[in-house]
C-alpha cells in the first residue's frame, strides 16, 4: 500500500471514530430525554410514551447503535498511534534497505570517532 493511500486511511478512519463517538453520545443523549420526559409526564402519558419510545423493536435499535458505535470507537486507533504504526512500519523498510545499512556504517563510523576524540580531549 502507498503512503499516500495509507495517510488517507488514517484521515478516514480518524473522521469515522469520531463520527461513532458523536453517535453512541446522541442516542446516549436521545434515551436521557426521553427517560425525563416520561418521568415528569402523568400516569396515563406515561404509559403512551414508555410504548412508543421504549418498544421492543427500538430498544434493539437503540442497543444495536450503542454497541457499534462504542465497537468502532474503541477499535479504530486515534490518529497519533496510526501515524506512530506507520513510523514505524517506515522505519522499518528504511533499516531493512541497502542505503538504511549503508546510513548505520555510517553513523557509526562517527559516533566511533566522536567517542574517540572526547576521550582524547577528557584526558588531556
Amino acid at each position: 500500500m502507498s503512503l499516500i493511500t495509507t495517510i488517507y486511511l488514517v484521515s478516514t478512519l480518524t473522521t469515522l471514530r469520531l463520527l461513532a463517538i458523536s453517535i453512541f453520545l446522541i442516542v446516549i443523549f436521545i434515551l436521557i430525554v426521553c427517560c425525563v420526559f416520561w418521568i415528569t409526564e402523568d400516569d396515563g402519558a406515561k404509559n403512551k410514551c414508555l410504548s412508543k419510545y421504549f418498544s421492543d423493536k427500538r430498544i434493539k435499535y437503540y442497543k444495536a447503535t450503542l454497541a457499534l458505535s462504542l465497537f468502532l470507537f474503541v477499535a479504530i486507533p486515534p490518529q497519533s498511534n496510526m501515524y506512530a504504526m506507520l513510523a514505524i512500519k517506515a522505519g522499518e523498510n528504511i533499516y531493512q534497505s541497502e542505503i538504511g545499512q549503508k546510513g548505520l556504517e555510517l553513523l557509526s563510523l562517527k559516533l566511533d570517532e566522536f567517542v574517540a576524540e572526547t576521550k582524547s580531549e577528557l584526558s588531556k
